[in-house]
């Protein structure tokens, strides 16, 4: 339904109201640099969030969601995107503590 909602919504900013120029002539080239990064990266995220369900559960999956920040600036200072500082330090270790303290004691981890 996403898919199919994105794609509608495109069209419709596209084609019927004009709000975005549209280019014509994409090169494999344009598509592989442009369209085939986001495309896997999107697969790849469905295809591993949906097959954590299988080992361990629902509940468990939200509590690890909460990690995401952290991990998203880890790989922002990896990157050079981001700067490590005091205060940001501070923000993640409370969040990884929150989430270790959440996540303690589950026994169902496959």
């Amino acid at each position: 339904m996403h898919m199919v909602f994105s794609s509608i919504l495109c069209f419709v900013v596209i084609k019927v109201l004009k709000l975005i120029k549209h280019q014509d002539g994409m090169t494999p080239e344009i598509y592989v640099s442009t369209v085939f990064p986001i495309g896997a990266m999107f697969a790849m995220t469905l295809w591993l969030g949906n097959t954590a369900y299988l080992y361990i559960s629902v509940a468990f999956a939200q509590m690890l969601k909460a990690i995401i920040p952290v991990a998203i600036f880890l790989l922002g200072i990896a990157a050079g995107l981001e700067v490590l500082c005091c205060k940001m330090f501070l923000i993640m270790l409370v969040i990884s503590f929150g989430v270790l303290v959440a996540s303690y004691g589950e026994i169902n981890v496959n």
